[in-house]
């Protein structure tokens, strides 16, 4: 393992930061769908309209049905963005009674729902926004209007949501770290100032380290380390005097000899 893996800075970093991370990733997805879903609201109600105002047009639901009727369909143009509008109108099992398109049918489980269905389909590996409305038809039995258009400017639109949703929060998560980290070195600068102290120190250096402006929660290794630096001290005063009782031991004989 390396060093840097039981650095206690890197440690409180890594707790820090990834739960913030994290949480960063969710506040964006959830934020940028429920905008999503929220600013969709008024494209769909638009597209509504038109489609109501085509079954008007053809006489869907009416006594006089005019599916042959020559129906104008405005492309949208939204800052440079052109999208395409298309119908189909068709009966319930999928025959084709008139349009300027063959859209897909929508999802089965929609079908059972009341009033307008809106959905999401692809036409020719373009992907299109569709509601699909049904009417009674002359003569018995129900029609079926589909209207759909593409979706350059409901893309769009999602792209700049989340560019003002991201760009936000990663300035903000920079700023924390930022906080974070100058935190965490004020934080942890009484513990550089213990290790270079106790750096410095020569071998013969057993006094005991100073623990009054250290953390609170570093005191008790100090005690720890003081007691281990009282004991060591006494030992190696026992080794002096023995080796200095030793040596006055050789040195009488030596004195009688001589």
């Amino acid at each position: 393992m390396t060093e840097d893996t039981h650095s206690l800075r890197t440690h409180l970093m890594n707790w820090l930061f990834t739960p913030l991370f994290v949480l960063w990733i969710f506040s964006t997805a959830s934020g940028y769908m429920a905008t999503l879903n929220f600013a969709n609201k008024p494209y769909d109600l638009a597209l509504l309209e038109r489609a109501q105002a085509t079954a008007e047009q053809l006489g869907l639901g009416g006594d006089t049905e005019r599916l042959q009727a020559k129906i104008t369909l405005p492309e949208n143009t939204i800052a440079g963005i052109k999208d395409r509008v298309y119908y189909t109108v068709s009966t319930p099992d999928g025959k084709f009674l008139a349009g300027n398109a063959h859209l897909p049918r929508p999802p089965a489980f929609l079908t059972s729902k009341a009033g307008p269905l809106f959905s999401d389909a692809e036409r020719k590996a373009e992907k299109i926004r569709m509601v699909t409305l049904h009417y009674p038809r002359v003569g018995g039995g129900k029609i079926m209007l589909q209207m759909a258009e593409t979706v350059g400017k409901r893309q769009d639109l999602a792209r700049g949501i989340l560019g003002n949703i991201v760009i936000p929060q990663i300035l903000l998560i920079v700023m924390a770290a930022g906080a974070v980290w100058y935190a965490l070195r004020r934080g942890l600068a009484p513990l550089e100032h213990l290790r270079q102290g106790v750096e410095r120190r020569t071998r013969d250096d057993l006094s005991l380290i100073e623990e009054r402006k250290a953390p609170e929660e570093v005191r008790p290794l100090i005690r720890a380390v003081n007691d281990l630096l009282q004991r060591l001290k006494q030992v190696v005063d026992s080794q002096r005097r023995f080796v200095a009782d030793a040596a006055h031991q050789l040195r009488t004989p030596f004195a009688g000899l001589k």
